[in-house]
């Protein structure tokens, strides 16, 4: 195609003009104050956590604290701790795979136990060792 026949064509393309009166066609949604939408949100928020009250519906958190709570307080604690295909085990290996330290997991658990189970579970667990062999 020639460079003439392109100057042509873009010519009679000028010559078709938008209409100045056509109908709006933007569909784009009006500005919102932000601080209207956080106060819708915080109110959705509100009723949301009320119907979970309600239902007597817990939050995973709590679930997640009452299993922890039940592993540590457990008869079994330090078997539970060695166990490779527990359920426990899995979940340690998930937070280290995450970044946390397999000795600070460890010790979180055991706080949790005294804090429950009672201080002379000190003198148990004084000689056990750790997964990791040291005790």
């Amino acid at each position: 195609m020639r460079s003439s026949d392109i100057d042509e064509i873009n010519e009679v393309a000028q010559s078709f003009e938008r209409l100045p009166d056509r109908p709006n066609g933007r569909f784009v949604r009006r500005p919102v104050d932000p601080e209207l939408a956080k106060a819708k949100q915080r109110l959705r928020t509100r009723v949301w956590r009320l119907n979970n009250d309600r239902l007597g519906r817990p939050t995973s958190e709590q679930i997640g604290s009452a299993l922890l709570l039940a592993f540590c307080t457990s008869q079994h604690f330090e078997k539970l701790m060695q166990e490779e295909l527990s359920v426990i085990r899995v979940a340690v290996n998930e937070m280290i795979d995450r970044g946390f330290q397999r000795k600070q997991i460890e010790a979180v658990m055991r706080k949790v136990r005294r804090q429950h189970v009672g201080p002379m579970d000190d003198a148990s667990e004084a000689t056990v060792p750790t997964s990791d062999g040291t005790e």
